[in-house]
């Protein structure tokens, strides 16, 4: 019996053995990482899907905005690449501790926060507007990589986009928001017309925005 033991110790592993348990292990890695790699991929699907349900929520929050635009003097339109400020109306609480709402004239401003690499609003009143003053701004789209605003003026008998404004309010507005890794970046971009505009009576896009409103 002892001889026995000590021969079984002794011989060790054989060279199929040896192959069976490569093969074994190597068919458990190919396991684990497809696992992890669909699961990658799920996370940047989902990632993906809830950006861009915020990017939709952003675009119709803009829009609301830019519909209820108006011409003023006093307020004048400031647009660059990377911001959009104009007058607008919301419609509010009447007061602090009334529960009618009321149609209020603010001063509107989007604009990429690059500390917080986030799309953000701001909103003054008249009084704050007139002094160039506005609150904290809210986050409306954060983790972007880029945004850009463009400009549709009319000029000499055609519509032409420019990456400014023009001291007042153009007859479109063009906005494009780009998100995502490295590997996988996004963009969306959508077309809004401003009923109280400069116009011309046709509005021609040179791009293919993805919705027109």
């Amino acid at each position: 019996m002892k001889n026995f033991q000590r021969f079984f110790l002794a011989r060790g592993f054989t060279f199929v053995e040896i192959v069976l348990v490569m093969s074994l292990l190597s068919i458990i890695s190919v396991a684990l990482y497809n696992a992890l790699a669909n699961g990658l991929k799920v996370w940047d699907r989902g990632v993906h899907s809830f950006t861009e349900q915020e990017a939709l929520i952003f675009f119709d929050k803009l829009t609301r905005d830019v519909h209820n635009a108006f011409p003023s003097r006093v307020l004048p339109v400031d647009g660059r690449r990377t911001y959009f400020v104009f007058p607008s109306i919301v419609r509010k609480l009447a007061g602090p501790n009334m529960t009618e709402y009321a149609d209020q004239v603010v001063m509107v401003k989007y604009d990429l926060d690059i500390k917080q690499r986030a799309l953000v609003r701001r909103e003054a009143n008249y009084g704050q507007a007139v002094n160039s003053q506005y609150p904290e701004a809210s986050v409306l789209l954060p983790d972007i990589k880029a945004v850009q605003f463009r400009y549709l003026y009319p000029s000499f008998g055609k519509d032409v986009w420019g990456d400014q404004t023009k001291g007042e309010l153009p007859s479109a507005v063009e906005v494009s928001v780009e998100f995502g890794s490295p590997k996988a970046a996004y963009k969306m971009r959508r077309l809004i017309l401003i009923p109280l505009g400069k116009k011309k009576m046709e509005i021609v896009s040179p791009t293919t925005p993805q919705e027109n409103i």
